[in-house]
């Protein structure tokens, strides 16, 4: 594209040239037919005015053709080097466009090739640290399934220990009946032993001897079946 852009002004210089060479091509032409009309042109004795007006006539349109000719020639070379130049700019730019395109294609392909190099070196460095979570992860796996089945024994173990304390429970409220029957026969036999002596002191106010045996005789009767009743 520089050598584009390097070739547009030498095309310009050699536009000026041709337009200049065609340009000294026509005015030697109008020479020379002005030249070729003044020879065929008889002498000033033998030709008449309207020759000489007619003659003068052709020269100055040949003369206002070249001028106009020149003058549009002009036009063009200064048009077509303008455009040369908006596109030779054109050129340029887009050169410049290209070049900076490149360029942060080439800066990102660097950076990518970079962070290809750190995500491998990352990799390889959180590799072990990643075998030891894994290997910390199953260990803490198994020794939650260890728990568990602990929790598991500990639940079995605390039904077990439920049912032995109800039935302590049931066995307890067994002793306490039997301690409290045991307890109102004491009382009962407390009371029955009150009253027979009440009554045999009674006797023994009344002065016989035969109430007294009796109820020595009936003390020793009830007092085997109080033991037994309190060994039950």
């Amino acid at each position: 594209m520089t050598v584009a852009a390097a070739q547009i002004p030498a095309l310009g210089t050699i536009w000026q040239e041709l337009q200049e060479s065609s340009q000294e091509k026509e005015h030697t032409h109008a020479k020379g037919q002005v030249q070729f009309v003044l020879e065929q042109q008889p002498s000033v004795q033998q030709a008449s005015f309207i020759q000489l007006s007619s003659v003068l006539a052709i020269s100055a349109a040949v003369l206002i053709n070249w001028i106009l000719r020149r003058r549009i020639s002009s036009r063009q070379q200064k048009s077509a080097v303008a455009a040369g130049t908006s596109a030779g700019a054109r050129l340029l730019r887009l050169e410049l466009l290209a070049t900076r395109q490149s360029q942060a294609l080439i800066a990102a392909e660097r950076q990518i090739t970079k962070l290809n190099t750190r995500a491998r070196l990352l990799g390889r460095d959180l590799q072990p640290p990643l075998r030891q979570v894994q290997a910390e992860n199953v260990q803490q796996a198994e020794a939650l399934v260890r728990i568990s089945n602990k929790l598991e024994t500990l639940d079995t173990d605390l039904k077990d220990t439920q049912q032995l304390i109800g039935a302590l429970h049931g066995a307890t409220a067994k002793q306490l009946q039997l301690v409290l029957q045991a307890l109102q026969l004491s009382q009962a036999a407390k009371a029955l032993a009150q009253s027979v002596a009440a009554a045999v002191e009674q006797e023994r106010k009344a002065g016989t001897g035969l109430p007294l045996q009796a109820t020595q005789s009936r003390r020793s009767s009830t007092a085997p079946e109080e033991a037994s009743s309190l060994e039950c």
